[in-house]
């Protein structure tokens, strides 16, 4: 997972989500992801900081590994705060 980062100067934090057909094929996996990187979005500090954050997908998504990937978000998110 990549997070892609803009300060917006004082403006509200916004979150964009990128996601494919090819690396999560069916269309309720990617609405589950969706609802996942969200809801790590709404919960962490960086939501409001005035950052604009693009996540999008390094490889294909398993949904067995969804609690590993809810980690990474709070890693990549605490890592973007920090910054």
């Amino acid at each position: 997972m990549v997070i892609n980062v803009v300060d917006t100067r004082g403006g509200p934090s916004r979150l964009g989500i990128a996601l494919t057909r090819r690396m999560v094929p069916l269309a309720s996996r990617r609405n589950f992801l969706k609802r996942l990187v969200r809801e790590a979005f709404r919960r962490h500090e960086v939501k409001i900081r005035g950052i604009d954050c693009v996540v999008a997908l390094r490889k294909p998504f398993d949904a067995a590994a969804a609690p590993a990937l809810r980690e990474e978000l709070r890693g990549l998110f605490d890592q973007v705060a920090l910054r």
